[in-house]
Formats: C-alpha cells, sequence, structure tokens
C-alpha cells in the first residue's frame, strides 16, 4: 500500500532539520545546563514548551532504561531528592518500552520520531477502517502524526498520544466483527494492547481525557448495533478493557498505592478549576504562531508566556476548516456529531464558562487533571477524523459549492477573530508583529488553496490536491519548532566526571548545572529534585526546615527556592550534601559560602566541598566502623548497639535486614530510615517492593496468558462456539453397541 509509506515520507520530512543534524533536539546540554557553547538556530524562541522533556522524560526516563539494561526492575530513583518510588512514579514510563531508546545519546528525539510514526500509521488505517479514501487516510494520518502536542511539548504528556488512534482502531475492529454473522472471535486484542501502552507511557492525564472520547465513541458503536450485535461488541470492549487493565497491572498498582503518600501538587483540585486566557484562542483557531515560536517574544502584562506556558498544541488552518466542512457531512453522521460535541466540550472546559467548568469538574477524576493543556490530543483527534471525513465527502462529490463556501467563510472568520485577539499583546512585544501577519496571511493562503483546489479538481486528483495542501500546512507548522532548536551545542560534563568518580554514596546539590533530576541521567545522587508526584514526606520535611512557602517542585529553580537553601546549610548537611555545584565562577552568598572549598572548576560549572556533611550511612556513635557497599547494604561495626540512620526517604514498602534476619525500620527526622543494630558487627541489607507486587505480577501475567490464548485461538480458527459444539457432539462415555446386521 502506497499510504503508509506517503505518512512515514512526511513524518520523516517533517523532521528533516533534525534528521539532517542541521539543528540539534537534544535537551541535555540546554535543559540539564551543561551547554559550554550555543550555536543558535536559524528562527528565534524555543523548541518546546515544557523543560520536563528533559528534566523528566530524559533524564529520569534514562534512569529506568539503565536499570532495567542492568536487569533490574525499575522501582526505585536513589538519585532525585532523598530518594524516590520510580516505577510507580508513573512520568518516568519506567516500563514503557520506547524509554530504552534514552540509552541513545538523542534518544529522547528517536523515541518521540518512532511515536509519531505509530500515531501516523494508526490514524491511516483508523480512517480506512472508516471507508475513507485513501489520501483522506494519508492525510488524517499525517495531520495526527505531526499533531501540536508532539511539536510543542514533547514531555511526558506526548508519550500516550500515539495510542489514542490505536484504540480507537480497536474499538472499530471490535464493532466490525461484531456485525459478522454469527459473530466472530476477536477484535479486541488491539484494545487491551493500546489501553496497556498508553497506561505504561506513564501520563495518566493524557490518557484519562482521551479516555473520555473512547468512550463516547464507544458508546455510539454500541448505539448503533442491533440487540444481538451489541452483547457481542459490549463483550470485545469489555474483554478489551479488563486485558489492558491487567497488562497495565505494573504500573497501575503502584501508581495507586503511591498516590496515598504522595504530594500530587495542583492536581489536587487547583488545576481543574484553571481555564486560559482569551489570548490563546489562536492556537486553536489555526494561527499557532501569532505569538511567534515558542516563547521568542514577550510583553510588558506577559500575557504571551503564559499562553506559551499552559497551552498543549495547535490546530492548523487547513484542518480548522476542513473540519468545518466534515461536520455536515451524511455518512457517520452519529460520529460527526459525537466529534462535534467533543471538540464544543473542550473548548468549554478550556476556556469557560466557569459554571460550565464547576459542573464538569463533578465526572470522576476531572478534579485531579489539567484539562486545559492536556486535553489537545483528544482536540486534535477528532479535528483530524472530521477531516478525512471532509476530504472523503469531497472525493465522492458530497460538498457542495455552499457548504466549501461556509466551511471557508467560517474559518476566515476565525483567523480575523484569532489576529484580532493576538494584536493587543503583539503590539506591546517588538518584532513579533511580523510573524501574526505570517501567520494570518499562511492561513487565508492555504485555506484558499483548498477551495481553488476543490473547485477545479475531480476524483482522485482532489484527494490529492487537498491531501496535498493539508499536509504542507502541518509539515510547516510542526517544522517552526525544529528551526527554533540551537544549530549546535557543546556540553562539557567534566563536572559530572568527577563528581561520579569522587561523591559515593553522597549527594550533591545544584544552583544551576547538572541540572535538577540530571542526577538520575548520570547516575550521581542529587538532592535537587523536580517531579510529580514526589513523596510527601520530602515536601514536607522541605517545608519544614525550609518554610512553609517553600515550592519543593521548583527548589532548585526559584531565586527565593535556593536563597532559602543558602541561608540554612543545615538542610543540606541533613540531605548527606557533600557537594555543591555552581555556575562557573557563581557565588551563593552567606553563610553558605564560608563552609565551601572549591575542589573542582571547569568551563560550566565550579564543585565546592560542603564541610559537616552528614554520611549517608549515619550512626550516633564515632567508634563504630562504617562500609558501604552501595546504596543498599552498609557493613557496621560496633561496640555497644547503635541506631543507623540511612538518609533516603521513608516509605512503607521499604524492608530491612540485619545479619539475614528482619528488623523494623523507624522514621528518622520525619523524612530518613533508620534501624536499631547490636554491638559487633551487623550486615544491614534495604530491600524496597511495591505493595501488593505479587498481586501485580499475578495480573500482568493473566492479562499476558489472556491476550496469548485469545491470539492462538484465533490463528487457529478455534472459537467457543465450536467447543460447546464438540462437547455436545461427543461420543456417550458407555457407547451403544452396534446392531447387528
Amino acid at each position: 500500500m502506497l499510504g503508509p509509506a506517503i505518512v512515514i515520507a512526511v513524518v520523516l520530512l517533517a523532521n528533516a532539520a533534525y534528521l539532517v543534524h542541521y539543528t540539534d533536539p537534544n535537551p541535555l546540554g540546554p535543559r540539564g545546563a551543561l551547554a559550554a557553547s550555543v550555536v543558535k538556530g536559524p528562527l528565534p524562541g524555543e523548541r518546546t514548551i515544557d523543560p520536563n522533556n528533559g528534566f523528566i522524560t530524559q533524564a529520569i526516563g534514562r534512569q529506568a532504561a539503565h536499570q532495567i539494561r542492568t536487569g533490574a526492575v525499575p522501582l526505585w530513583n536513589p538519585y532525585e531528592g532523598a530518594g524516590s518510588p520510580l516505577l510507580a512514579n508513573a512520568q518516568s514510563a519506567a516500563l514503557f518500552p520506547p524509554t530504552m531508546l534514552n540509552l541513545l545519546s538523542n534518544g529522547l528525539f528517536y523515541e518521540t520520531l518512532l511515536l509519531e510514526l505509530v500515531a501516523g500509521l494508526s490514524t491511516y488505517f483508523l480512517m480506512l477502517r472508516l471507508r475513507v479514501h485513501e489520501f483522506a487516510a494519508v492525510a488524517a494520518g499525517a495531520a495526527f502524526a505531526l499533531n501540536g502536542t508532539f511539536a510543542w511539548l514533547q514531555n511526558g504528556a506526548m508519550l500516550p498520544v500515539a495510542f489514542l488512534p490505536l484504540v480507537l482502531l480497536g474499538v472499530e475492529r471490535a464493532r466490525d466483527r461484531s456485525r459478522v454473522e454469527g459473530g466472530s472471535r476477536g477484535g479486541w486484542v488491539m484494545i487491551a494492547v493500546a489501553i496497556a501502552l498508553g497506561v505504561f507511557a506513564g501520563f495518566v492525564e493524557t490518557v484519562y481525557i482521551y479516555g473520555l472520547l473512547v468512550g463516547a465513541w464507544t458508546v455510539l458503536r454500541l448505539v448503533e448495533l442491533d440487540r444481538t450485535q451489541r452483547r457481542r461488541f459490549a463483550t470485545k470492549v469489555a474483554s478489551g478493557v479488563a486485558a489492558g487493565a491487567l497488562l497495565a497491572a505494573p504500573l497501575l498498582i503502584p501508581f495507586a498505592g503511591y498516590l496515598g503518600v504522595a504530594d500530587v501538587g495542583g492536581h489536587e483540585g487547583v488545576f481543574s478549576t484553571w481555564t486560559l486566557p482569551s489570548a490563546a484562542l489562536p492556537t486553536v483557531m489555526g494561527m499557532p504562531y501569532a505569538f511567534g515560536p515558542i516563547f521568542a517574544f514577550t510583553d510588558p502584562q506577559h500575557l504571551i508566556s503564559t499562553v506559551w506556558g499552559n497551552v498543549g498544541g495547535f490546530l492548523s488552518a487547513t484542518l480548522v476548516m476542513l473540519a468545518i466542512i466534515g461536520t455536515f457531512g451524511r455518512r457517520e453522521r452519529g460520529l460527526r456529531l459525537v466529534l462535534v460535541g467533543w471538540i464544543a466540550f473542550c473548548v468549554a472546559k478550556t476556556w469557560g464558562p466557569d459554571f460550565f467548568v464547576r459542573i464538569v469538574n463533578h465526572i470522576p477524576g476531572m478534579n485531579s487533571v489539567a484539562f486545559y493543556r492536556y486535553m489537545s490530543p483528544s482536540l486534535s483527534m477528532a479535528v483530524v477524523v472530521l477531516a478525512g471525513l471532509a476530504i472523503d465527502d469531497m472525493v465522492s462529490g458530497k460538498v457542495s459549492k455552499r457548504r466549501l463556501a461556509i466551511g471557508a467563510a467560517c474559518t476566515s472568520g476565525l483567523l480575523v477573530i484569532a489576529a484580532l485577539v493576538a494584536r493587543n499583546p503583539v503590539q506591546d512585544a517588538p518584532g513579533a508583529h511580523r510573524y501574526l501577519v505570517l501567520s494570518f496571511v499562511w492561513g487565508l493562503v492555504v485555506t484558499g488553496t483548498i477551495v481553488v483546489v476543490a473547485l477545479v479538481l475531480r476524483g482522485g486528483r482532489l484527494a490529492v490536491g487537498v491531501c496535498a495542501v493539508l499536509v504542507v500546512d502541518v509539515v510547516v507548522m510542526f517544522a517552526v519548532p525544529t528551526l527554533s532548536a540551537p544549530r549546535a551545542v557543546a556540553t562539557d560534563t567534566r563536572s559530572v566526571a568527577w563528581l561520579q568518580a569522587n561523591a559515593g554514596v553522597q549527594r550533591f546539590f545544584t544552583y544551576g548545572p547538572i541540572a535538577a533530576n540530571y542526577g538520575s541521567y548520570f547516575d550521581i545522587g542529587s538532592a535537587a529534585a523536580s517531579d510529580l508526584p514526589i513523596p510527601r514526606r520530602w515536601s514536607d520535611w522541605l517545608k519544614e526546615h525550609l518554610g512553609p512557602a517553600t515550592d519543593p517542585v521548583n527548589l532548585p529553580f526559584l531565586a527565593e527556592g535556593q536563597a532559602s537553601v543558602t541561608a540554612n546549610p543545615d538542610v543540606l548537611r541533613s540531605l548527606a550534601v557533600s557537594y555543591v555545584v555552581t555556575g562557573a565562577h557563581f557565588g551563593v552568598g552567606e553563610p553558605l559560602n564560608s563552609a565551601l572549598t572549591l575542589v573542582h572548576r571547569d568551563s560550566v560549572a565550579d564543585v565546592y566541598s560542603l564541610s559537616g556533611a552528614r554520611p549517608y550511612f549515619d550512626v550516633k556513635r564515632a567508634s563504630c566502623r562504617v562500609v558501604p557497599r552501595g546504596r543498599e547494604e552498609v557493613r557496621v561495626t560496633c561496640t555497644a548497639p547503635t541506631r543507623l540512620v540511612r538518609r533516603e526517604t521513608y516509605v512503607p514498602e521499604w524492608s530491612a535486614t540485619v545479619n539475614g534476619q528482619p528488623t523494623t525500620i523507624e522514621v528518622a527526622d520525619g523524612l530518613f530510615q533508620a534501624v536499631r543494630l547490636p554491638a559487633g558487627t551487623s550486615v544491614v541489607r534495604f530491600s524496597y517492593t511495591p505493595a501488593r507486587w505479587t498481586l501485580t505480577i499475578v495480573a500482568f501475567a493473566l492479562g499476558v496468558l489472556w491476550v496469548l490464548v485469545a491470539l492462538v485461538l484465533r490463528a487457529t480458527g478455534v472459537d467457543a462456539r465450536s467447543w460447546r459444539m464438540r462437547s455436545r457432539l461427543r461420543e456417550p462415555e458407555h457407547p451403544v453397541p452396534a446392531e447387528g446386521l
């Protein structure tokens, strides 16, 4: 088939700047604050909106991949803060297969590229299931592969996006097999696999939100079937969901347990009440770069930066126009109405009115998600499917000139509104005005071209023409951030190498270089952590020692957070911080400065030793001899009983043995672990296992077995009905003698 090859080619073309090394997408240097020199790209601004593409997706993802490579199950991360759950954290995507690509030097880019291809091909085959023209499927596949979440975020929120069209494709397969006379086995395995992969991708907010769209789509398909078919379809979907949940148990069960002892920040109900300002409307009205490239400009009221800091994607002008045209088609009328309803729901929940937001927040789970940002993939999917249906309508001659005019007029009106909304902030941002003009002109040109193509061409040529215009539009919109990436980045990791050689089990704290969480990337204990969720004990301990206004998540980046650490050096000493890292020739100030001694300097970092730091394995008695054997084992020799403090975050799932015998772990100083030791020599071993881990493994094994059995039965052509028939025809246990001749 030509279609998949075209989708793949379009995705590669959109990423050409990275593939030919014209610009560099690797966040290690910029996000890790290890860049010795940077050659700026041809466009101003940033290549992504969210720095967590580096701090979490790359840094912590690499730690998980490294543990798997060494043969360990990635359960705990000792290099973040005072230690934190790794698998249960979810955002680490610790068991997500593409996470292993982060072991490569530019692995995050290859992971993103892989997910874009999966998203595009899945959407292509989904559209074919909807019986559209092949080039309509190509256009839809290319558009979703290059959607705004992939282009702008590239943090954990993007990882599950590729599996939205895959689970919808599974729903369509289940429906088709339910409509076969007498029913057909299977049709649900794809649902299970897509759900499991989406959950393993780690960003549960994205999965929850697009799950609502999947639910609405599924209910529609259920209603469209007759009574017998509904029962078959419901059984298949339920089987897919149940098997998917079992397969995803290794993440779902630890994550659910972790939430009970975690700080989730604004996800406790704050984010659910937020809406975007009207200035963000151009992102869904076909003018994503009305304010220029990402963070390229700012205005005195900081409205532009507020928009960039909170949006999660965009819609191109051609997609908006085609979605409007696709709204009025007759074929798949029910599906079109569901998609339009979802678009309206997303817009109302994201921009208000407030009473609607408050009502919607009563939906179970909605109170915990930042819908305004992470609804973008599902919004894009709804628009892309409508656009694909519109192209198919054009090919079949079902789009009248009147309908075409309505689509063009509505899109032009939206572009005008978007330009007016963006005008005021842009006027106060020198240099941004030309991008507003270019965005407006580009939107009019591409939508006008579609009108011309629709009026001039017919049949297959029309499909090719409209597909070509749409592809050009989405490729250009996607490629803008790739040209804001730096041309080249030279990293200096000599400070990293020095700490790897000298820190041992002790930690470092950073005022810049080797930024928060990049200790996880390099396997060095870092007392700086920026993540959600985080252990509540860590959060509470920081607030107790640094002040109740402390922001535990952004502490390493905020000037006030750094100042509070500087004023309280004993906090670092308690965390077993032996080294402090600053930018080259950067003074931290008193009273911390007087306790520091410079031990290493390179082009990006100064490394200081901190006097008086407590050891990671700490005992009260000076007469004890302590020999660490890594972070989970220590040999202690004391002349009298003592108490050993291990400066690692206490959570109930930790266990310990002393000379092979289980012992109780106590809480020390509200955060750390402690065990009682007898006189003499003790070998202490610590072990972390998530709660209900045995149940987790059993659930996962059942899910794998269920899927494998279904695949085998499908491949061999055996189904339950044939089994039942054989049981009825089986010979009796005591056969009746044959009659004589």
